[in-house]
């Protein structure tokens, strides 16, 4: 379980690595189990990461669009949602599956087009009657990829759709490690989630990009007990991310 323990001065230092965590089915979620509890731990911090670029365009976290239809001016509206399937995309691509997935999920028989802007780099959907997108609780739409995320969404408005954004098909760019077993300190502020560490994507598709912070710095936390800690990974729209399991993370714990 231990990568490495070591001593600073009147602390104990302890290291570990998701080589030795445990996965319960779900690669964005790994378990340390620790057998002996570490007492009084004061701080933690992330000491390294290695994480490959490995990452779809489009994937659980963001595949998901609710189509809002109009059935006329009494009859109200319907909505269906679509999956967008997992993997990279290119701009012709992208039109060409999401024009085809609107049209078949159509409740009215709508007829959907998608359109880029070359110039712009903005998205045009058309159809034959008023429609537009839902927002979702759950975070996992892709407005924020095709452009929309910045539209008024929720209510159908018009035949034809321009993005307010324009569309970004450049993968991942932020990786967030984040933990709830140290209370609420986090690295980086303005976040509800506690974010420990956060590694930019600088690599490109399946180069590796690295973290490493060998000071003797901790982020000060106070926990009594602790003999588990679970990760999430978020991206940085902090949307949960599935990193395949090559990934690595060694995280040090400050205790007394």
């Amino acid at each position: 379980m231990y990568l490495k323990m070591q001593s600073n001065g009147n602390k104990r230092n302890i290291c570990l690595s998701t080589q030795f965590a445990i996965y319960s089915g779900d690669a964005s979620n790994p378990t340390w189990l620790i057998n002996r509890p570490l007492i009084n731990v004061t701080g933690v911090k992330v000491r390294d990461a290695v994480i490959p670029n490995t990452f779809y365009v489009i994937d659980q976290r963001n595949n998901q669009v609710n189509l809002i239809e109009s059935l006329g001016a009494t009859n109200g509206n319907i909505t269906s949602t679509i999956l967008l399937p997992n993997g990279n995309y290119t701009i012709p691509q992208l039109q060409t599956t999401l024009g085809n997935l609107l049209t078949s999920a159509s409740q009215v028989s709508n007829a959907y087009t998608v359109n880029y802007n070359n110039f712009t780099d903005i998205l045009n959907i058309t159809s034959t009657t008023p429609f537009n997108f839902a927002t979702t609780g759950n975070n996992k739409n892709a407005y924020y990829e095709l452009g929309f995320n910045n539209n008024k969404l929720n209510t159908p408005v018009s035949n034809s759709i321009t993005g307010a954004d324009t569309v970004d098909l450049s993968g991942v760019k932020m990786i967030n490690l984040s933990t709830n077993h140290f209370g609420s300190i986090a690295e980086y502020s303005g976040s509800n989630y506690p974010i420990l560490a956060n590694i930019p994507i600088t690599a490109p598709s399946g180069g590796v990009s690295t973290l490493v912070d060998m000071s003797m710095d901790f982020l000060s936390t106070k926990v009594y007990s602790l003999n588990n800690i679970a990760w999430i990974t978020l991206d940085e729209r902090l949307r949960v991310l599935e990193p395949n399991n090559d990934y690595q993370i060694v995280l040090c714990v400050e205790s007394d």
